[in-house]
C-alpha cells in the first residue's frame, strides 16, 4: 500500500537517473572562437585573448597618477579682470597693425594711415610712426610730417628722421625732405641728418651744397666710413681732385679700423 501511494506522488516527474544509467550528453556550447583578424590584432597589441590569462608576475599596467585633461582655450575666455583686458587690447593692437601693413604694402595709403594714427595714439611706436609718416608723404600730406612728428617725439630718433626724408624726395617732395631734415637736426645722431642731407642735395645736382651738408657731417661723427666717402666722390665730382683724394685715404683708413 505504501508503494502504491509513494508511485502516485512520482506521477508526472521527471525520472531520476540511477547512478548506473548513462549521463546525458550537454548541450554544445556556443562557439567563443574570434574573426582571425581581430586575433592578429589583439596578438599584435599585446592583448589577452579570450580565456587566456594574464602571465604571471605581469601586472596591467595602471596609471602612476591622477590623469590629466589638457583643454586647449581661447586665454580670453579664461583670463579674468586686467589680465584679459591686457590680452584682449594687445590681441585687437596686433590685428590692426598687420592690417595697416598690409594696406601699405598694396599702396593703399589712406587706409594705411587711418590705422597707423589710431594705433601710434594707443602706443608710442618708431616703426609705427615711421610708417605713419610714410604714408602721409604718399598721400601728400608732407606739410603735417615735421608737425605729426613733433608730437611724437619720443619715438623718433635720426634713422628714421633720415628714411622718412629718403622717401619724401623719391616721392618728388626733395624740398619738404630738405625741410623736414633741417627741422630735426639738433636731435642726437644729426650726423646722419645731415649725411641724408647731401644725398638729396646730390640727387639734385646741389653739389656744393651737398659738400656743405657732407662737411657738418663727418664734424659730427669724423669715424663714419659712408660719410667720409660720400664727400670724397662729392669732391671729385667737383673737380676737387686733391680734396677728394685726401678724403679718400681716410675712407681707406676707417675700412682698414673697422675690420
Amino acid at each position: 500500500e505504501a508503494q502504491e501511494r509513494h508511485a502516485e506522488a512520482m506521477k508526472g516527474l521527471p525520472d531520476i537517473p540511477s547512478a548506473n544509467a548513462p549521463s546525458a550528453q550537454p548541450a554544445p556550447a556556443k562557439s567563443n572562437e574570434i574573426p582571425e583578424k581581430l586575433k592578429q590584432a589583439m596578438i599584435e597589441d599585446g592583448l589577452p585573448l579570450p580565456g587566456q590569462n594574464q602571465p604571471q608576475g605581469q601586472a596591467m599596467e595602471q596609471p602612476s597618477g591622477p590623469t590629466e585633461i589638457v583643454i586647449k582655450s581661447n586665454p580670453a575666455n579664461v583670463l579674468q579682470g586686467r589680465a584679459k583686458q591686457e590680452y584682449i587690447a594687445k590681441i585687437d593692437y596686433n590685428t590692426k597693425l598687420y592690417e595697416a601693413d598690409q594696406n601699405m604694402k598694396s599702396g593703399n595709403y589712406r587706409k594705411a594711415e587711418q590705422l597707423y594714427s589710431q594705433l601710434i595714439q594707443e602706443k608710442q611706436s618708431k616703426y609705427v610712426l615711421n610708417n605713419l609718416l610714410k604714408a602721409m608723404t604718399h598721400n601728400g600730406r608732407v606739410s603735417d610730417i615735421s608737425y605729426v612728428a613733433r608730437l611724437h617725439r619720443k619715438s623718433i630718433d635720426a634713422d628714421s628722421v633720415s628714411d622718412v626724408a629718403l622717401e619724401m624726395n623719391k616721392a618728388g617732395y626733395s624740398d619738404k625732405a630738405l625741410a623736414f631734415l633741417s627741422d630735426f637736426s639738433g636731435i642726437p645722431g644729426s650726423g646722419t641728418i645731415y649725411y641724408t642731407a647731401g644725398v638729396i642735395q646730390d640727387s639734385k645736382h646741389n653739389y656744393r651744397l651737398a659738400e656743405t651738408a657732407y662737411a657738418k657731417a663727418l664734424k659730427l661723427a669724423p669715424s663714419e666710413q659712408y660719410f667720409s666717402y660720400a664727400a670724397a666722390r662729392n669732391k671729385d665730382i667737383q673737380n676737387k681732385y686733391s680734396e677728394a683724394a685726401e678724403l679718400y685715404k681716410q675712407t681707406v683708413v676707417l675700412d682698414t679700423d673697422s675690420s
